[in-house]
């Protein structure tokens, strides 16, 4: 792929996601179902998480509050 390419891509994709970034953040308030299923594996000391990703921070927040 030639670097204009690329630059045309992630300028498309900046522009995307600077539109659309606030109402993706008001439909993803809430923790997932299936993030209760962690909290027995969160209360050890030595864990280590790392969420790498598209998102808003709120798997962080679940983490930080369930530990």
């Amino acid at each position: 792929m030639s670097p204009q390419t690329i630059a045309k891509l992630n300028a498309i994709n900046k522009t995307f996601y600077q539109k659309q970034a606030d109402s993706f953040d008001l439909t993803r308030q809430h923790p997932w179902n299936g993030w209760q299923q962690l909290k027995p594996h969160l209360e050890h000391k030595s864990l280590a998480v790392l969420d790498l990703g598209c998102g808003n921070g709120r798997f962080e927040q679940f983490l930080v509050a369930n530990n």
